[in-house]
This record gives C-alpha cells, structure tokens and sequence, in this order.
C-alpha cells in the first residue's frame, strides 16, 4: 500500500488500519521520504506492538514491513 503525505498522520496513529488483518502483516510504501524517517517509524512501530520490523529504502521512497 501506498501512504500519501494527506495520511500519514492517519498511519502514525494505527498502521494496523493499512495491513492485512488476518495474518496481521503491514507492508506500506512512504513515497518520497528520505532515509532519516526510517527510525522514526521504526520506533513507532516497536511502541504500537509489531515486531520484526523492517524499513528499506527504495528509489521511490521508504519500504516498511512489519508484523504483530
């Protein structure tokens, strides 16, 4: 999924809201974001219950996978 700049504030809140709710899987495309903004989601991430989190950066912007 991609996450456009009007919802990421929604993301932040509940990333749980853009997976896949049966197998509890994220995986979500910021595009355009710099690299900086891959702890930052990380930490959020960690702080909301998921675990094995991943951030990766790609040409298009920041790639995050993450499970609960």
């Amino acid at each position: 999924m991609v996450v456009s700049r009007t919802l990421v504030a929604r993301w932040l809140a509940s990333p749980g809201q853009f997976g896949d709710c049966a197998t509890g899987m994220i995986a979500t495309l910021f595009p355009d974001c710099p690299a900086i903004g891959g702890p930052f989601l990380l930490f959020r991430l960690k702080r909301l219950g998921f675990s094995g989190a991943r951030v990766k950066v790609v040409k298009e912007g920041l790639l995050v996978c993450a499970s609960r």
